[in-house]
Order: structure tokens, then sequence, then C-alpha cells
């Protein structure tokens, strides 16, 4: 996992190990939140600087999280199911912090 900046620079490079699922999610605390492929699967919580900040493990893998403007993240799981995890910090105020760009998952930046 890598992290590229504005000007085309890479900010950090890390490898955490495990193989990544879906597309990423990032919070306004700039934490970068995965899911993990790998058994037992689940889903990452990556700092600004590339450190593993934690690992919620489960039976599954989960799908691309979203973050609510409250800070909870969503995920759904493989087995069928979603989960709703307590966050810390809303959604990042950028251009494109998660798939289908924002909590109302308009598709396109700069959306209502």
């Amino acid at each position: 996992m890598c992290a590229i900046g504005s000007d085309g620079r890479m900010r950090w490079k890390t490898h955490l190990g495990y193989m990544m699922f879906g597309s990423p999610a990032v919070n306004a605390s700039g934490v970068v939140l995965l899911g993990v492929l790998e058994e037992p699967g689940g889903l990452c919580a990556v700092n600004g600087d590339g450190t593993l900040r934690w690992r919620l493990e489960g039976r599954f893998e989960f799908t691309s999280p979203a973050i609510g403007a409250d800070g909870t993240i969503y995920v759904v799981s493989t087995n069928g199911l979603l989960y709703a995890i307590q966050g810390t910090s809303a959604i990042a105020d950028t251009p494109w912090p998660m798939f289908r760009h924002d909590c109302r998952r308009t598709g396109r930046a700069g959306g209502p």
C-alpha cells in the first residue's frame, strides 16, 4: 500500500502483510479503512503514516467500507450481513474519500 501526494510523489509505502479487498475509505483524521481478503478476513484501519492502527478480524471478507456523516463505518461482508462499527471521525473532506464519492453515494465529485 502506498500514499501519493497531490504533486504525484510517493509519501510513504508500507507492507501490512494482508491482501486488501475493495476500495478504501478515508476519514477526517486521515485514517484509511480497507477490507482484508486473507483468512480470517476483516477490516483494517491504517494511520496517515502507513502504520496499522487496528484490525477487526472475522471469518469473512469485508467489502468496500463506507463512512457515515456521524463517523459510523458500514461494511457488508461476504456472509451477507451489514455491520455498523462506531467510528471516531467523519468522512474526510477530500475530492473522493470513498467508493461512490460521499455519504449519499452520489458517485460524482462535488455532488450534492
